[in-house]
Formats: C-alpha cells, sequence, structure tokens
C-alpha cells in the first residue's frame, strides 16, 4: 500500500513522522533514532523529519531507557539525547504520520486525533513487521531490547523505502 492511500495525502513539502509507545522511554526513541539513521544512510535526512513521543508520558524529560542506548550504541547507531514527552494536540496537525507501536497505543491516538486528522494516525505493523506488534521491553532484561531492535530494523527500512518512493529523493 502506497502511503498516500494509507494517510490521504499527496506530496507534502515538508514529511515528519512522529513515532509513538506508551511512555516514550524505549520503544518510540529507538525507532526514531533507527529511523533516522536508515534516512541518513539512504540520503534523505533533510527530506523527512522523525520525532517521537508517549501516550502515557509521566514525567516528561526523562532520557531514554539506558538499556536502549546500549542497544543502539552496540548496533552502531548514533545516540542523541531523546527526550520523553507526552503527545499533544498539535503533533497531529505538526506531523504527516503518526504511527503506533502497537495496537493499544494506535487505538488510543485514533481516540486522540481531530476526526480530520484521524487518517494520518496507522500502526506501525503495516510496514512489514514480522511480530503483530513491538512489544513493550521495559520489565524485561537487555535481551527484550535486543529483540525490539531486531524487530524494528526491517520495518524501518521498509518505511524508508516507501517515503523515498513517495517524496521521490
Amino acid at each position: 500500500m502506497k502511503l498516500t492511500e494509507l494517510f490521504g495525502f499527496r506530496r507534502p513539502p515538508d514529511y515528519s513522522v512522529l513515532l509513538v509507545c506508551r511512555a516514550n522511554l524505549c520503544r518510540s526513541p529507538m525507532a526514531q533514532l533507527m529511523l533516522a539513521e536508515v534516512l541518513r544512510r539512504k540520503g534523505m535526512q533533510n527530506a523527512c523529519r522523525v520525532a517521537s513521543a508517549g501516550t502515557e508520558v509521566t514525567v516528561a524529560g526523562r532520557l531514554m531507557d539506558p538499556r536502549a542506548s546500549r542497544v543502539l550504541a552496540a548496533k552502531g547507531i548514533p545516540l542523541s539525547r531523546v527526550k520523553s514527552r507526552g503527545i499533544c494536540a498539535e503533533d497531529f496537525r505538526r506531523h504527516r504520520m503518526i504511527l503506533g507501536l502497537d495496537r493499544r497505543v494506535t487505538a488510543r491516538l485514533r481516540d486522540r486525533a481531530p476526526d480530520d486528522l484521524e487518517g494520518r494516525v496507522a500502526d506501525l505493523s503495516q510496514f512489514g513487521c514480522t511480530a503483530p506488534e513491538i512489544p513493550d521491553p521495559y520489565y524485561g532484561t537487555e535481551a527484550g531490547f535486543v529483540r525490539v531492535y531486531d524487530l524494528l530494523l526491517p520495518v524501518m527500512e521498509s518505511l524508508a523505502d516507501q517515503l523515498r518512493r513517495e517524496i521521490q529523493v
């Protein structure tokens, strides 16, 4: 499925993707940094902005879980100081694509989206994920973060390839 069909827009002047999990400490910051790196490797870093947020952030401004940072660093993903933040009403207007990392998050996003912008919300699993959703590794071991990385990598590659076709970079 083409992104224009999924999100109902033509080539906008400025693409932006918001990746959303529950607390914005593990999965969505990992996905943000991974997608940014994949876009950089494909020469698309200036064509698409990438951000992350959470649906249930209790304390804004926290750094990404250190286990996530270690896994990304071990895989050669450049780290930045991604800080947790909750999704806000303006995000639905600011970002062309808002991708939930599991069905529960995606349902919450659809509930919160303005009616005219609900089409910008989708589940990340639609982009070739080999699992029904990206599991939350927070209460597990570092091995859970490695699994999240392994699940996210082909999805980020697929998403970047679709963005390349849509943006025509």
